[in-house]
């Protein structure tokens, strides 16, 4: 933060020291006018985050052309000092009647233990707003509670104690907006406005004869067809008992019968599986 008395034109360095090691500020953050140095973003290339007690010494110089400017310098603890990163991926679920808030841990050296979250729930009914905790990345309201209809849902992230005593919060996600009344109106309009359709069309259709017009009725067969397949006549008697033998091309005749023009014609016996062929 620069000084509350520091001139316009003051310019700002940092240089920081870990261990051994002096660096300069490369990058810095500065302020909405560009003027003045406010922040510095440094690397963590060449910084241990895994040693918990980790120190970092930082040096700030200040110059101006109207007034002298007192240089500052302090050890910190990294982590103590460290801002996390914005929790990621904010969805709201449904199941078996229950809404759950749930969100990805931010990146992090920590484990996913070492997090607990504020989540920020703003009813948009009623304009009430509240700040409920979770030491897990997800915030379940049940079936016996208020369902979430339109609401506006932000979470930030920050240490557990058990891992590191750090109060410094993330910033806040980008607001979530639930509306599930609108959603659900639509859906009934557009039901309404469908029947009202429907309703309108039936109206028309019977008021001037339409339907007949549509949907003419299926003309019914004539006699003629009907008569056909009952005129058709039987089959010969000669053909009766006989049989074409497909495999063989051959007529097999199961009875024999003389015909003769005397009254004295005497039917020659035929002896049992006697088979007359046909030359053919």
């Amino acid at each position: 933060m620069t000084g509350e008395k520091a001139p316009l034109d003051t310019k700002y360095s940092m240089y920081y020291r870990y261990g051994k090691t002096v660096e300069q500020c490369l990058q810095y953050v500065s302020e909405e006018d560009g003027q003045r140095h406010i922040g510095c973003r440094v690397p963590s290339s060449n910084i241990n985050l895994l040693e918990p007690q980790q120190k970092i010494t930082v040096l700030i110089n200040g110059s101006s052309r109207t007034r002298d400017i007192r240089s500052i310098d302090h050890e910190y603890n990294i982590f103590k000092i460290e801002v996390l990163n914005v929790p990621r991926n904010v969805t709201l679920q449904k199941k078996n009647g229950s809404q759950t808030l749930v969100w990805t841990n931010p990146h992090s050296v920590y484990s996913s233990i070492c997090f607990k979250y504020e989540v920020r729930i703003w009813n948009l009914w009623n304009n009430e707003d509240k700040i409920e905790e979770a030491l897990e990345p997800k915030l379940e309201n049940g079936p016996l509670q208020e369902p979430w209809k339109k609401h506006v849902f932000q979470v930030r992230a920050v240490t557990k104690i058990l891992c590191m005593d750090n109060v410094l919060y993330s910033a806040w996600t980008e607001p979530l907006y639930i509306d599930t009344v609108s959603s659900n109106i639509y859906v009934v309009a557009a039901c309404v406005c469908l029947i009202v359709v429907l309703l309108v069309f039936m109206h028309i259709c019977l008021r001037y004869q339409l339907c007949g017009q549509m949907f003419p009725p299926v003309p019914k067969p004539k006699n003629d067809l009907k008569e056909i397949f009952l005129n058709v006549p039987p089959a010969p008697d000669f053909l009766v008992g006989e049989r074409w033998d497909s495999w063989g091309g051959s007529v097999i005749i199961s009875s024999i019968e003389v015909v003769c023009d005397s009254e004295k014609c005497i039917n020659p016996p035929v002896p049992a599986g006697d088979v007359h062929r046909p030359p053919f």
